[in-house]
């Protein structure tokens, strides 16, 4: 059975890594860690690794949706 292509595919984990979110919002590594260091994205750090959650970047996306006038 198709599945729809207006339905996101989640990743299988909730915490993903610098470049797994880079390529979930289509952005870079680099560009994550500018997101980081100017604080425009949560993140959750374990020990010294930063992660991000997806229904952070879920809500980030939603926050700076543009909808036609």
């Amino acid at each position: 059975m198709k599945t729809s292509t207006s339905v996101i595919d989640r990743p299988s984990k909730r915490l993903l890594s610098i470049k797994e979110a880079g390529d979930y919002l289509g952005r870079s590594a680099w560009g994550m860690r500018a997101m980081v260091n100017t604080g425009k994205v949560p993140y959750v750090r374990i020990d010294t690794k930063i992660q991000f959650d997806v229904f952070d970047l879920d809500q980030l996306i939603e926050r700076h949706r543009h909808l036609p006038r």
